[in-house]
């Protein structure tokens, strides 16, 4: 896991000199650490022109950090939110997360 922390910057700590690998993890925290692994291993992401494909009741709870995260995973259909909310407070079920990842292999990941 130190990996991931410190040198690739994947997973960032809940505080800076605290790092919970138990706690749950919210909507915002995993799609940040999926466009995180996605620059890791393709530098050349540009992630900074994505939008959202609708609107969201609730996108100004979206913290700074992930708002760029959210709108790329939304712009290329690999998370979606439910009745114009976007919930990235929730905790993500491993079934959500699963998905994640698997919508996000399937978009990004080329044989």
């Amino acid at each position: 896991m130190k990996t991931c922390k410190l040198v690739l910057g994947i997973v960032n700590g809940s505080k800076p000199d605290e790092f919970a690998p138990n706690a749950p993890v919210t909507r915002e925290q995993i799609t940040s650490m999926i466009v995180r692994t996605l620059k890791a291993a393709m530098p050349m992401l540009d992630t900074s022109k994505a939008k959202f494909t609708q609107v969201f009741h609730d996108e100004t709870n979206i913290s700074g950090y992930a708002v760029e995260s959210l709108k790329f995973l939304n712009d290329n259909e690999i998370i979606k939110g439910s009745n114009n909310y976007i919930l990235p407070k929730s905790n993500t079920t491993r079934e959500q997360g699963i998905s994640l990842i698997k919508r996000t292999f399937e978009k990004f990941i080329k044989f």
